[in-house]
């Protein structure tokens, strides 16, 4: 057993295809709320943005034979740590089956394991962010008389300002609960919008893509159906949406590096 273990722990077709189970089952709604940084090193500094700090627009103007304009890009306020995470997982096989019947088995876990590690990681990615984002007012989706869109669009600017000078180029991005979808796209400010010919053969069904369209500058949506059972530790269950009703507004770049305000960003070993 000894030997068929060593020949598939060095075998490269497997550890290619390893990789890139884990690169494919990768959370798109984690990526698009924190997307990654290669870094070089396990650990390191990056640049947190406090609130009274202020981006300094550089003059690139020079005289011929002159320096430029020394930007300081100091990395303070925060220390990352490329943490390891794994997940082990086990295969049944027996010496004498053939070597591709074992390796199909292998794959096949690791598909699974690499599903679940991209499940744990949108887990840990929505709870930082539900301690990280500020919270603002709710939107009383039983009022008649607001305007869910204005309410939509007066966040955008204000995460632009809180951005500081990089909001002008970022990416703005709003992420819906799933919940919080629910109650928004049946409101009268959402409906009273579709005019003239009714989109989907003739019914009003808005989507998020949808009330993305409609605000006052161009932003990317989604929607977050990640839930949990948040009854983990009792037999009986209690599953909810974990964003539930509440709706992220946010900029991000979307390759970010050190040194940017994006919202969150995911620190990965290169490589």
């Amino acid at each position: 057993m000894g030997s068929l273990i060593a020949s598939l722990s060095s075998n490269p077709t497997l550890a290619t295809y390893i990789q890139g189970a884990g690169e494919q089952a990768k959370s798109a709604v984690a990526d698009y709320i924190a997307p990654d940084v290669p870094v070089p090193t396990l650990m390191g500094k990056y640049k947190i943005w406090n609130a009274k700090e202020k981006l300094v627009i550089p003059e690139t103007r020079r005289a011929l034979g002159s320096d430029g304009t020394f930007v300081d890009l100091t990395l303070n306020g925060g220390t990352y740590n490329c943490e390891p995470h794994s997940l082990n997982v086990g295969v049944d096989f027996q010496e004498e089956q053939e070597s591709n019947i074992v390796l199909n088995l292998i794959q096949a876990k690791a598909r699974t394991a690499a599903n679940l590690g991209g499940m744990a990681h949108e887990k840990r990615v929505l709870t930082k962010m539900l301690a990280g984002a500020t919270g603002v007012d709710a939107i009383d989706t039983t009022s008649t008389t607001i305007d869910i869109i204005k309410i939509l669009n007066g966040l955008l600017l204000q995460v632009i300002k809180g951005a500081k000078g990089w909001g002008a180029n970022m990416e703005l991005r709003v992420l819906f609960g799933a919940g919080a979808l629910y109650k928004i796209i049946n409101h009268g400010s959402i409906i009273s919008r579709f005019k003239g010919t009714q989109p989907k053969g003739g019914f009003i069904s808005p989507t998020a893509t949808d009330i993305a369209n409609m605000l006052m500058l161009q932003c990317n949506s989604q929607v977050s159906l990640m839930v949990q059972d948040v009854n983990a530790n009792v037999d009986a269950p209690d599953v909810e949406f974990m964003l539930g009703d509440q709706v992220l507004v946010f900029a991000s770049t979307p390759n970010p590096d050190d040194y940017d305000t994006s919202f969150m960003k995911t620190f990965r070993l290169m490589g």
